[in-house]
């Protein structure tokens, strides 16, 4: 029971970190229409994104890419690895790279208008 309930709660912060990159993608295409308030909010959110990206990054994506993080961020791994640039001590070099794919293509290249995904 408390494995399976780790397991949950490590999906949750995962789609959690994708909802926060979402946002942070909407507030980069809009960041010269913010001021005041809203801008202090774009920070904290840009904040606790960041946070939880580095949370992730220690847990969840250990799991799932098979290797110790080389970076402080998901999308850094996942740069890392498209670029055909695996861990020698990924436990699945193939498997690592391939996920990353799958992550840039599907979940992060759609929404990133910058390029920064590419």
């Amino acid at each position: 029971m408390t494995a399976a309930l780790l397991a949950v709660g490590m999906l949750c912060l995962a789609i959690l970190l994708w909802v926060f990159f979402l946002a942070v993608m909407l507030l980069k295409v809009h960041k010269a229409e913010l001021s005041g308030w809203v801008l202090w909010l774009a920070y904290l959110t840009l904040l606790v994104g960041w946070t939880l990206d580095a949370l992730v990054q220690f847990t969840f994506a250990v799991l799932l890419f098979l290797e110790l993080p080389q970076e402080l961020t998901v999308s850094g791994r996942v740069k890392r690895l498209t670029a055909g640039k695996g861990s020698r001590l990924a436990l699945s070099r193939r498997w690592a790279e391939r996920v990353a794919l799958v992550f840039r293509d599907r979940l992060l290249k759609p929404f990133d208008a910058s390029g920064g995904h590419d």
